[in-house]
């Protein structure tokens, strides 16, 4: 099965999902620490030893998605190899141990046949591809191109929070592939405190002729693409509410249909939140009809079946513990 996704929501056949095991908070990357306190107003444990028991919950609702996948909707999963994130990396210039694979959607990206590496602004996720052999194996073997981007040094400095504005250097491309939207030939682009617009001219020429990188500005200050729009079928997207207005929502989508969501419900953290709550609108795309969504967002769900789609729940857990949602948490390697 050849190596395909042009969009975020045609029929889903071959994914790769994310793994929490082994995870851990970084130690001594300085990227990752600038992020985390940005909307921290109050003191708080972080970080923290993650307990074996945390792990292995979320585990559990990764698992009980991958079989509802498998089963019910004949979708083929790959999954990273396991590793211990604990064990300590190092370049020329600093050291600092890792994070996790939880999130794959950061990390890798499918654009037609190509699964492009990207090259993340933190150190602690700089050689998280170690443990991608089977999905680059799969990729190679399908008809695909595996293509890392050219890694940054990341010196001190490559993210700062000035006057409550987090922002990223542009000297290297440095982005995620959770600011990536696709749309057939027309790749939506968000510059945000984690993708650069160094990054969007490499991804342009990379993708060549055939695409159009199209750059939208930052609308909110440190949190992905995909927690504030998310494509629903070829001309329906979600919007989140309390985010973004009519003005702000990038000239593309004009014509599109809007669905706006104000109601998530805050499922709070372990100890401290690494992400809001707005983690909770990704929606996993498993077709143009079929939506899985988080059963803990009733609001949600009754909101999209409003509109027809079909909803398939499941329960992540701990998306605010871990800065993860259904987008995220997977990359698509092929979509019809």
């Amino acid at each position: 099965m050849s190596i395909s996704s042009n969009n975020e929501y045609g029929k889903l056949k071959v994914i790769a999902v994310g793994r929490v095991e082994g995870a851990n908070w970084p130690k001594d990357d300085l990227h990752f620490d600038t992020h985390w306190k940005y909307p921290v107003h109050t003191k708080t444990t972080f970080p923290y030893s993650i307990p074996e028991e945390l792990i292995e919950t979320v585990s559990g609702g990764i698992y009980n998605l991958i079989d509802r996948l498998k089963v019910d909707h004949n979708v083929q999963v790959i999954r990273p190899d396991q590793r211990n994130w604990k064990t300590a990396m190092a370049t020329h210039d600093w050291v600092c141990t890792g994070m996790n694979t939880l999130n794959m959607r950061e990390t890798l990206v499918t654009i037609g046949n190509k699964v492009i590496e990207c090259p993340h602004v933190y150190r602690s996720k700089h050689y998280e591809s170690i443990s991608y052999e089977s999905i680059k194996r799969y990729v190679t073997a399908n008809k695909g191109a595996y293509i890392v981007a050219p890694k940054s040094n990341l010196e001190h400095g490559s993210m700062w929070n000035k006057e409550n504005v987090l922002s990223v250097r542009n000297n290297d491309p440095l982005f995620v592939g959770t600011d990536i939207l696709k749309f057939g030939k027309l790749i939506l682009y968000f510059t945000s405190c984690k993708s650069n617009r160094a990054g969007a001219e490499w991804l342009q020429y990379v993708l060549g002729d055939e695409y159009k990188v199209e750059v939208t500005n930052r609308f909110y200050f440190y949190e992905a693409l995909c927690n504030n729009i998310m494509p629903l079928d070829g001309n329906t997207i979600l919007c989140n509410a309390d985010r973004l207005s009519g003005e702000s929502i990038p000239a593309v989508f004009k014509d599109y249909k809007k669905i706006w969501i104000d109601t998530l419900k805050d499922k709070k953290a372990y100890k401290h939140p690494l992400g809001s709550k707005y983690f909770n609108m990704q929606v996993l795309n498993i077709d143009e009809r079929f939506k899985m969504v988080n059963s803990d967002q009733p609001e949600l769900c009754e909101l999209l079946y409003s509109h027809g789609f079909e909803i398939v729940e499941t329960n992540l857990l701990h998306t605010q513990t871990f800065a993860y949602g259904y987008h995220s948490l997977i990359c698509d390697l092929v979509r019809e």
